[in-house]
């Protein structure tokens, strides 16, 4: 199942005195051409939800359109696009082009095209090669991280025989750093960016998911350094906003992290915003007891910077 427009959406066609189309309608926001919200529950949407409305936005204008690259990925979970970013559809055949909204994207490959809930886009597997190869690695790993995630089926044979079915080499080799590292074990957008940050910074590389009993039930932690008996918490702020009671879901995470600190010699925990300063990380984890064990890359954790919120 896709995941449904945040908002309601419209098409609305007004025409002024002089019969030209008019893009302003009272109360209403503008998704796209011909398409509209309720200019209030705009406001209030989230960057990414604006983005998912604009890719329904163009389905609704257009449903024959192929929904491929980080459109589709909005449909099929991730939410990693920026709200400015264009709607990419696919027309083989035809010619490419783009504007500031929209994206059409050509090829001389078939695309593994699914038809989801009325809609046609790019299959997970698809969908992941396609970002793996024109993204950053960390924006890449994060898109097939959590497409692997969505799909059990997607194995890292999987998507090393997508990249290498395609005719065109471009992005090939780029892909292959993700494929290397993708894996559906990382439970967030951010966790699997923290584990390029962490790379990146030159440290040994966690066990992921480690579990700690006790008396009540078992903790996770998302990072863990065995042998350091170091614990690392990559800590979005989404789940605390999206629980029924934000404050109790806060107390619970506070004596979940006091339980395990009692497990740790040294406890890391960080956010979007730590993410996005390079250098925040690794001075977290040196002061929780780590040593890096390579020089860091500023290159690559300058990428980091770009993605955030």
């Amino acid at each position: 199942m896709l995941r449904t427009s945040p908002i309601d959406l419209h098409l609305w066609h007004q025409s002024d005195d002089a019969g030209r189309r008019s893009d302003r309608v009272p109360g209403m926001q503008r998704v796209r051409r011909g398409v509209y919200a309720d200019a209030a529950e705009w406001q209030a949407l989230t960057p990414w939800d604006r983005y998912l409305a604009r890719v329904h936005a163009q389905v609704l204008y257009d449903p024959r359109s192929v929904i491929v690259d980080e459109s589709a990925a909005a449909l099929w979970g991730p939410s990693i696009a920026w709200a400015s970013r264009p709607v990419h559809v696919l027309r083989p055949g035809g010619h490419a082009r783009s504007s500031a909204a929209l994206r059409i994207h050509t090829t001389r490959d078939t695309r593994d095209i699914v038809e989801v809930d009325g809609i046609l886009l790019t299959s997970p597997t698809s969908t992941a090669i396609d970002l793996a190869r024109s993204r950053p690695w960390a924006e890449g790993r994060a898109y097939a991280d959590a497409l692997m995630r969505i799909d059990p089926g997607i194995s890292s044979a999987a998507l090393s025989a997508e990249n290498a079915s395609r005719s065109s080499s471009r992005g090939a080799l780029h892909a292959g750093w993700v494929i290397d590292r993708a894996s559906p074990i990382p439970e967030s957008v951010l966790e699997s960016l923290s584990l390029c940050s962490i790379e990146w910074n030159g440290f040994e590389m966690p066990t992921l998911q480690v579990e700690f009993p006790w008396e009540l039930g078992i903790d996770r932690s998302d990072f863990c350094w065995i042998a350091q008996r170091v614990i690392g918490e990559a800590d979005g702020d989404a789940k605390y906003d999206l629980a029924e009671d934000p404050r109790q879901a806060l107390r619970d995470e506070k004596q979940r992290e006091d339980r395990m600190r009692r497990q740790a010699a040294g406890f890391a925990r960080w956010g979007w915003d730590d993410l996005a300063v390079p250098g925040r990380i690794a001075s977290l984890l040196v002061a929780a007891g780590l040593e890096p064990i390579d020089r860091p890359d500023p290159v690559l954790l300058a990428t980091l910077r770009r993605i955030g919120r």
